[in-house]
């Protein structure tokens, strides 16, 4: 049951980091290690000060990005609440050890898939939103694949590069998984998104 608990509470910070859902991933996770110190921590009030500090660090991550320094501090301040305040330290530490692994396979299977962390993503948008000129510069170039066809260099899964009028870029699909070397066509762009599908007028 302990390692469930903290197996949830790693897929709520995964959540956090690699959806827009970030309150419900902050949610599972300070529920999950609640209840993990409910059911085996002993209650002493230094610990449950120290858990509290981590959750609110935590909290504060959701209202004020760091890009994740915040919310690192804050997971480690729980996570030495949740040890040292087990009846059984050394199964803790384990738990945590066996979460962790599990938290980052799926990680590493989240990037390779092509998702990216949304801090991130909000790092680009913001450098390129900060030059006046470069915003439209970048608003005007990406107006023009509209309709372009062109070519996926890397798997779409749903995020991915392509290769359009002879620019490298990256490509986004409304949810369609694209292999690598299909011909592709530019159907919409958000702000800084481009949104192609695949050319079924064209075979490669």
């Amino acid at each position: 049951m302990g390692i469930v608990l903290l197996v949830s509470a790693f897929i709520g910070v995964i959540i956090i980091l690699f959806s827009r859902y970030f309150w419900l991933g902050g949610l599972v996770t300070i529920t999950s290690f609640i209840s993990y110190f409910i059911l085996f921590g002993t209650g002493e009030w230094i610990h449950v000060i120290i858990l509290i500090l981590g959750f609110a660090l935590m909290g504060l991550e959701l209202v004020v990005p760091s890009f994740g320094a915040i919310g690192i501090v804050g997971m480690l301040m729980i996570g030495l609440g949740l040890y040292s305040s087990s009846i059984n330290p050394s199964i803790t530490l384990f738990n945590m050890s066996i979460a962790s692994v599990i938290a980052l396979t799926i990680v590493l299977i989240l990037v390779k898939c092509g998702y990216k962390l949304q801090f991130a993503r909000g790092l680009v948008l913001h450098s390129r939103l900060s030059s006046d000129k470069g915003y439209q510069a970048h608003q005007k170039n990406y107006l023009s694949f509209i309709q372009q066809k062109g070519v996926s260099l890397t798997s779409l899964r749903p995020v991915g590069k392509a290769k359009i009028n002879g620019d490298e870029i990256e490509v986004i699909t409304s949810g369609e998984m694209i292999d690598a070397n299909e011909a592709i066509v530019v159907y919409k762009v958000e702000g800084n998104k481009i949104l192609v599908r695949r050319d079924n007028h064209e075979i490669r």
